[in-house]
């Protein structure tokens, strides 16, 4: 992803880093 992971965990980090941005916007 492009936020807290390298981009080696393509798919779960992804997920994991959109949803983290997504509940942090909810705040």
């Amino acid at each position: 992803g492009k936020g807290f992971e390298p981009d080696i965990w393509i798919g779960g980090a992804d997920t994991m880093e959109r949803v983290l941005t997504f509940l942090a916007r909810g705040k």
